[in-house]
């Protein structure tokens, strides 16, 4: 579940310098990939954004195919629910956004 706050920090840093934050989380984990992936596509959703939702299914479509499917994306939810408290508890946007753009690049060179 996306909580405003979390998509506040991610939106209000979007436009962040690059290097603005240490990226603590890591684009090498598909569940934070997915986790991040999830939680943009929702703000997308609610900030009538469907380019950015759709974008954000694709990505989450082509991670599950990579990682098992549909029974991943099962096994994932808890994972990735626990990992959405955890960036919901830092509110860190720029990392936040630094895993975006990570695992975006990690997903697209794969």
């Amino acid at each position: 579940m996306l909580h405003f706050s979390l998509l506040l920090a991610l939106l209000v840093t979007a436009d962040a310098p690059a290097g603005a934050a240490q990226p603590r989380y890591d684009a090498n984990d598909p569940v934070q990939c997915l986790t991040i992936f999830s939680l943009t596509g929702n703000g997308g959703t609610q900030d009538g954004r469907s380019d950015m939702a759709d974008e954000m299914t694709v990505l989450t479509a082509k991670l599950a195919e990579k990682h098992g499917g549909e029974q991943w994306l099962k096994d994932a939810q808890r994972p990735a629910d626990e990992f959405a408290r955890q960036l919901e508890k830092d509110m860190d946007g720029p990392a936040m956004m630094a895993l975006l753009k990570a695992c975006r690049a990690r997903l697209a060179a794969q």
